[in-house]
């Protein structure tokens, strides 16, 4: 409250120090706030030294949002921390377990292109995780991953692939309507792509009896 002057007069020094006991008592949630603090130079001044200690205290206490700030610190190399990338698995995989979204986001992006060890499956599998609660960075990569390789969406047998498009479609509207402005032109190149190979597909001569083919989503 003091930190965002809620019920308060804003009062970052104060604030500071109200995180800073609670994270003394053993709180891992204040533990993060301290690291921001810290690592923002709120209330106290700027320190990546003392960020990163009480992000990596409140990462093994278990708090999902250091796991997740501390791995991706190691996979940019920032906050003077030398990149390690055993390190940032290591903590993303810890935060993504716990569903963290911004995690899930980051480390299913990074497996599915192959720069973290895994499946594309996995790292796919992580982004809907994300996307159905509710996480727009989510929605936003899966479609990304479909456009990465939409070549894909030209293989009338790949059925699993199409319908996994059009999830990722509806997840990329979500975030379009949800006003976040990475999805804003995306959406709209997205939508005509997916409709196009739809249309394709409808117009097709019917198969042979006794082989299945997809139909035309109603709109």
């Amino acid at each position: 409250m003091f930190r965002l002057g809620e019920g308060v007069r804003k009062d970052t020094k104060r604030a500071f120090q109200c995180a800073l006991r609670a994270a003394e008592l053993g709180s891992p949630t204040a533990m993060y706030d301290v690291a921001v603090h810290y690592r923002n130079g709120i209330g106290v001044d700027q320190s990546n030294s003392e960020a990163v200690a009480w992000y990596r205290k409140s990462a093994e206490a278990g708090c999902a949002d250091a796991q997740s700030a501390l791995g991706y610190a190691y996979f940019m190399g920032i906050l003077d921390l030398k990149r390690d990338m055993v390190q940032a698995e290591c903590l993303l995989r810890q935060a993504a377990a716990q569903d963290f979204p911004t995690a899930l986001s980051n480390l299913g992006a990074l497996i599915a292109d192959g720069v973290i060890s895994g499946t594309w499956e996995e790292g796919i599998d992580m982004l809907r995780r994300g996307a159905a609660l509710g996480s727009n960075e989510c929605r936003y990569n899966l479609f990304c991953q479909i456009l990465k390789h939409k070549e894909r969406l030209q293989d009338p047998t790949d059925t699993s692939f199409l319908e996994l498009a059009r999830e990722a479609l509806l997840a990329l509207e979500d975030a379009f309507n949800d006003n976040y402005p990475p999805a804003y032109q995306l959406y709209n190149i997205a939508a005509k792509s997916i409709l196009k190979v739809e249309r394709e597909q409808a117009n097709r001569p019917p198969r042979a009896k006794g082989k299945s083919r997809t139909g035309r989503r109603r709109r």
